[in-house]
Protein backbone atom coordinates (compact mmCIF):
# COMPACT_ATOMS: atom_id res chain seq x y z
CA UNK A 1 0.00 0.00 0.00
CA UNK A 2 2.88 2.36 0.78
CA UNK A 3 4.26 1.86 -2.73
CA UNK A 4 0.98 2.76 -4.40
CA UNK A 5 0.55 6.14 -2.68
CA UNK A 6 3.03 8.07 -4.87
CA UNK A 7 1.65 6.45 -8.02
CA UNK A 8 -1.92 7.29 -7.02
CA UNK A 9 -0.91 10.86 -6.21
CA UNK A 10 0.72 11.25 -9.64
CA UNK A 11 -2.38 9.87 -11.34
CA UNK A 12 -4.61 12.23 -9.37
CA UNK A 13 -2.42 15.18 -10.37
CA UNK A 14 -2.38 14.15 -14.03
CA UNK A 15 -6.09 13.37 -14.45
CA UNK A 16 -7.52 16.94 -14.48
CA UNK A 17 -5.16 18.08 -17.24
CA UNK A 18 -5.91 14.97 -19.24
CA UNK A 19 -9.65 15.58 -18.84
CA UNK A 20 -9.23 19.17 -20.01
CA UNK A 21 -7.23 18.10 -23.05
CA UNK A 22 -9.52 15.25 -24.09
CA UNK A 23 -12.71 17.17 -23.34
CA UNK A 24 -11.48 20.19 -25.32
CA UNK A 25 -12.60 22.47 -22.49
CA UNK A 26 -11.22 26.00 -22.30
CA UNK A 27 -9.82 26.80 -18.87
CA UNK A 28 -8.70 30.20 -17.64
CA UNK A 29 -5.01 30.83 -18.25
CA UNK A 30 -3.86 30.58 -14.64
CA UNK A 31 -5.89 27.43 -13.95
CA UNK A 32 -4.60 25.80 -17.13
CA UNK A 33 -1.05 26.72 -16.21
CA UNK A 34 -1.39 25.16 -12.77
CA UNK A 35 -3.15 22.01 -13.99
CA UNK A 36 -0.81 21.30 -16.89
CA UNK A 37 2.25 22.21 -14.83
CA UNK A 38 1.24 19.75 -12.11
CA UNK A 39 0.59 17.09 -14.75
CA UNK A 40 4.05 17.55 -16.28
CA UNK A 41 5.76 17.35 -12.89
CA UNK A 42 3.73 14.26 -11.92
CA UNK A 43 4.52 12.55 -15.22
CA UNK A 44 8.23 13.28 -14.80
CA UNK A 45 8.17 11.70 -11.34
CA UNK A 46 6.46 8.61 -12.76
CA UNK A 47 9.03 8.33 -15.54
CA UNK A 48 11.93 8.77 -13.12
CA UNK A 49 10.47 6.18 -10.77
CA UNK A 50 9.95 3.70 -13.62
CA UNK A 51 13.49 4.29 -14.87
CA UNK A 52 14.94 3.71 -11.43
CA UNK A 53 12.88 0.54 -10.96
CA UNK A 54 13.94 -0.88 -14.31
CA UNK A 55 17.62 -0.17 -13.73
CA UNK A 56 17.70 -1.56 -10.19
CA UNK A 57 16.25 -4.99 -10.94
CA UNK A 58 19.22 -7.33 -11.41
CA UNK A 59 19.10 -10.02 -14.04
CA UNK A 60 16.43 -8.36 -16.12
CA UNK A 61 17.31 -6.81 -19.44
CA UNK A 62 15.35 -3.81 -20.72
CA UNK A 63 12.92 -4.51 -23.52
CA UNK A 64 14.76 -2.54 -26.18
CA UNK A 65 15.71 -3.49 -29.68
CA UNK A 66 19.29 -3.61 -30.86
CA UNK A 67 18.24 -2.47 -34.34
CA UNK A 68 18.74 1.22 -35.08
CA UNK A 69 15.58 3.31 -35.12
CA UNK A 70 16.63 5.20 -38.27
CA UNK A 71 18.07 3.73 -41.44
CA UNK A 72 21.75 4.44 -42.22
CA UNK A 73 22.43 7.38 -44.51
CA UNK A 74 24.53 5.25 -46.87
CA UNK A 75 24.40 1.54 -47.66
CA UNK A 76 26.33 -0.72 -45.34
CA UNK A 77 28.73 -3.03 -47.20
Amino acid sequence: MKLLRPIALCIVLTAPALALRLGEVEAPALLGLLLFGAAVVAASFLLAWASRCSSSSPGRQPATSSAPSTPPSRPVR
